[in-house]
């Protein structure tokens, strides 16, 4: 009997494990996370990594990172089931791999393996954040996004500075316990032992909060913006022209509502794809009136207020005698660039793998057609990194998921941006955890860029975020409503 519980114990140790990495992120458990479980999530894991042979190490690594992944990012089952499944199948070898080196590093390099294992984790967690399949969803230091002490430090090292606190404070804990359970020795020997990884851990940790406030300590001349957030709790892609005519009624109803309660307003922001009718097209075609209708009463609407107008849309262009079709913002400014249309244009750069963007049309056509057939919607790769720059502030626009990559944010706030508008549309999931894990990501790009962010969506979570990462205001999630905000952005030179 004692033997078949030994046997079991690592299949309950996963289950641990699965728990308190879910609950440490914003999830089904807990909306927004509970961030002082991250502190020792990976203990389960590591645990049972550290007494496994290689070939067991594979397999329970595969486990806990397929469970892991499962739990945490159930809201895509509900969505779309094969990517849930791909994407922990991913990870699940990912962690296996990461579980053979942990194996290997244990049997060789015994003194330092603590500090070289917390390195190759923060390896792995950087690696599957790149290519087109990149994923940043269950970066751990993202749990800490309401942690207002380590924050700060986000604006140099960014959230890998984080991520590798909490993954060498998991293994030293981790280590301690191992050897007071496995081994001979006094507790006081042991206690001993660990005083340099004590003493590293808690070095890392004085630094880490030490560079966040000193990266912040200088005041900054600062002016006032005043946005109109538009969150119109609907998902823009449900239906046909009939729909896309009662939500843009309904987004223009919405904004004059906002407009009169806040006539200061400077900027109003409308989501990813608020308008699914291409602007530019319909208004210079006379193929669909329906279409057409939609556009010209939008554009009348924008064209009566001075405010300036960010609208995500779905926008096509001719090159080449080929039609292609973006994921885009549109930027106009009353009595300006209006009618007819000439608004300035982002299009999305990075599209979400297998939803927005399918590269391998050709070798796979079956999948590709079957994915069409569900509603996906492919576009075209945006390539340029652009600012808007305006009277009242200069912003970029990163759309959606977009706003998950720190290294593209990054870019497009190097061309003198100094506030961050994000459109987004994550109503598809019906989870608020899956807008609340966006969320956490969002917060970090503020702190990195050290400029605020405003976020307008179709569901939530449509919110301002301060530079140092603090929420401001934020409005209810699934629920018709606008948020009116005065931000304040540095100055620009």
């Amino acid at each position: 009997m004692k033997n078949f519980f030994s046997k079991l114990f690592p299949f309950f140790l996963i289950i641990i494990y699965c728990f308190l990495f879910s609950i440490s992120h914003p999830s089904f458990i807990h909306e927004e996370g509970i961030s002082y479980f991250a502190w020792i999530c990976l203990v389960p894991f590591l645990f049972v990594i550290k007494q496994s042979s290689l070939k067991k190490s594979f397999c329970f690594g595969f486990l806990f990172g397929f469970f892991c992944y499962f739990i945490y990012g159930n809201w895509l089952f509900s969505y779309r089931p094969i990517a849930c499944i791909l994407i922990c199948i991913l990870y699940g070898i990912y962690l296996g791999i990461v579980s053979v080196f942990f194996y290997f590093t244990e049997k060789n390099i015994k003194k330092i393996s603590w500090l070289i294992k917390a390195l190759f984790f923060l390896i792995y967690e950087y690696i599957k954040t790149l290519g087109f399949i990149g994923f940043n969803y269950g970066v751990i230091g993202y749990t800490q996004w309401q942690n207002s002490i380590l924050l700060k430090s986000a604006s140099i090292t960014g959230v890998w500075g984080i991520s590798f606190l909490i993954i060498l404070i998991n293994i030293c804990i981790t280590d301690l316990i191992y050897d007071f359970i496995k081994t001979d020795k006094q507790k006081k020997e042991i206690i001993i032992s660990k005083i340099p990884n004590i003493v590293f851990c808690s070095l890392t940790f004085i630094i880490l909060v030490a560079i966040g406030n000193y990266s912040f300590k200088d005041s900054k001349k600062t002016n006032t913006v005043n946005l109109l957030l538009i969150q119109n709790n609907s998902d823009p892609w449900a239906g046909g022209v009939k729909e896309y005519q009662k939500e843009v009624d309904g987004l223009i109803e919405l904004t004059e509502i906002g407009l009169k309660k806040h006539p200061k307003t400077q900027i109003v922001v409308w989501p990813e794809t608020a308008v699914v009718p291409d602007i530019l097209y319909n208004y210079e075609s006379n193929k669909d009136s329906a279409r057409k209708k939609i556009i010209d009463n939008l554009l009348n609407f924008m064209n009566k207020t001075e405010c300036i107008f960010v609208i995500g849309n779905n926008y096509s262009e001719k090159k080449l005698n080929a039609v292609k079709s973006y994921n885009s913002v549109l930027v106009f400014e009353g009595k300006k660039n209006v009618i007819p249309p000439k608004p300035h244009i982002y299009s999305k750069i990075h599209l979400v793998p297998f939803e927005e963007y399918f590269p391998f049309k050709k070798q796979l056509y079956g999948i590709y057609k079957k994915l069409i057939e569900q509603g996906n919607h492919f576009w075209a790769k945006g390539n340029e990194y652009k600012v808007f720059q305006t009277k009242y502030a200069n912003f970029c626009t990163p759309i959606c998921f977009e706003d998950t990559f720190s290294s593209l944010v990054k870019k497009l706030c190097n061309k003198n941006a100094n506030l961050i508008v994000n459109l987004s549309n994550d109503s598809w999931s019906g989870r608020i955890e899956c807008q609340y894990q966006h969320l956490s990501m969002a917060v970090f790009r503020s702190v990195e860029n050290k400029i605020p962010t405003v976020r307008s969506t179709s569901s939530g979570q449509t919110c301002y975020i301060a530079e140092d990462g603090r929420i401001e205001a934020m409005l209810n999630p699934y629920k018709r409503d606008f948020l009116y905000c005065q931000v304040k952005i540095p100055v620009r030179q």
